[in-house]
C-alpha cells in the first residue's frame, strides 16, 4: 500500500484554453503511487487560511514553488512541452 510520501496533493500551474483566451491558474493535482497526476481541483486555489499570516505566507510559497514546476494541461493533466 502507497505511504502518504508515495500519494500526495501538490500544487501546480494549469494552463486550458476557454474560446480564444489562454488561462494559466494554480491548482491542487493528486499524484499517485506512481508519480502520476492522476487528478486535480476543478477549480483554481484561493488565498486563505485558517492558520493566521504564518498560513497565508506558507500558502503563498507554496504556490510561488508552483511556478517553477511544469505547467498541467487542464483537460489532460499532462506536462505541457515548452511552457
Amino acid at each position: 500500500m502507497p505511504t502518504d510520501n508515495e500519494r500526495h496533493w501538490s500544487y501546480h500551474v494549469m494552463r486550458r484554453v476557454e474560446e480564444d483566451e489562454v488561462i494559466h491558474s494554480v491548482h491542487e493535482a493528486y499524484y499517485d503511487e506512481n508519480g502520476k497526476v492522476n487528478g486535480w481541483t476543478q477549480e483554481p486555489i484561493s488565498v486563505s487560511s485558517t492558520e493566521g499570516i504564518e498560513g497565508l505566507r506558507w500558502q503563498l510559497a507554496e504556490m510561488e514553488k508552483a511556478t517553477s514546476k511544469p505547467v498541467l494541461d487542464y483537460n489532460t493533466g499532462f506536462e505541457i512541452a515548452g511552457e
